[in-house]
């Protein structure tokens, strides 16, 4: 009949596309599939430089601050560091930090990724010769939630 080819597109193509965006809504792998690898990286880089800025690692005096960030959403893990610490410790280093998060946190075991990740960062910064006995200008308390 003529009306079938009608009513398949005015009640399936509307309904596909809301079950479609309820997936891309409320189904996380869903939702990571569809922003894609290259954007959430980029995401969790950009909140990692605001929070870089936000909470001050960049005041203090030596300008020796190293920012772990780690998103949920976007299962990223971005070390940002200071200039005085970026002159004298290679990004490359940063990469058993990062590895040693993502690895425990693939496990469910965040915590402990967290503790191995600072322990990898504390051995990278006392290999170039940074002890970290800066006078506790940002303090030692971590900060968590959207970093504020």
């Amino acid at each position: 009949p003529v009306w079938l080819p009608l009513s398949t597109r005015v009640l399936w193509v509307p309904g596909a596309g809301l079950v479609g965006a309820g997936l891309g809504r409320w189904c996380r792998p869903v939702r990571r599939f569809l922003i894609g690898r290259r954007r959430m990286e980029e995401a969790a880089a950009r909140r990692a430089k605001e929070v870089f800025f936000d909470i001050g690692v960049s005041r203090p005096k030596g300008r020796r601050g190293v920012l772990l960030f780690s998103s949920r959403r976007e299962r990223r893990v971005v070390v940002l560091a200071d200039d005085a610490v970026r002159s004298r410790v290679q990004p490359e280093a940063w990469h058993a930090a990062v590895a040693a998060m993502t690895t425990a946190a693939a496990e469910g075991r965040v915590a402990e990724g967290l503790v191995a990740a600072v322990e990898k960062l504390a051995q990278a910064l006392r290999a170039a010769g940074l002890t970290g006995r800066g006078g506790g200008e940002l303090g030692d308390a971590p900060l968590t939630g959207d970093g504020r």
